[in-house]
């Protein structure tokens, strides 16, 4: 069985921005475990995972209620090319900072 290896201070800048309700962006190159380090950091907590491919990212699973009770994983954004689909993201994010 393959144990994860705790990246810690990945987790430490995590644990930073969920105390202050921050929005986190993680980025680099495929390969080296981002989408792996949100769903060991998350395991435990409730959590939206929407993964983005070649301009399509289904905000729709999203409740128009969840406010900040519920984190809001976007994954693999560089994939969008769409101004419009790259506008929604950043409106989420904007009402995801504020509400």
């Amino acid at each position: 069985m393959n144990e994860y290896i705790k990246p810690v201070e990945a987790f430490k800048k995590l644990d930073a921005a969920n105390l202050l309700k921050q929005n986190v962006y993680i980025y680099g190159a495929t390969g080296y475990g981002k989408t792996e380090l949100i769903k060991q950091y998350f395991k435990k907590d409730k959590y939206i995972y929407i993964p983005c491919r070649q301009n399509s990212c289904d905000l729709s699973v999203i409740p128009d209620d969840c406010g900040r009770t519920v984190t809001v994983v976007i994954d693999n954004v560089n994939a969008i090319d769409s101004d419009e689909l790259r506008g929604e993201i950043k409106e989420l994010c904007r009402k995801k900072s504020s509400g």
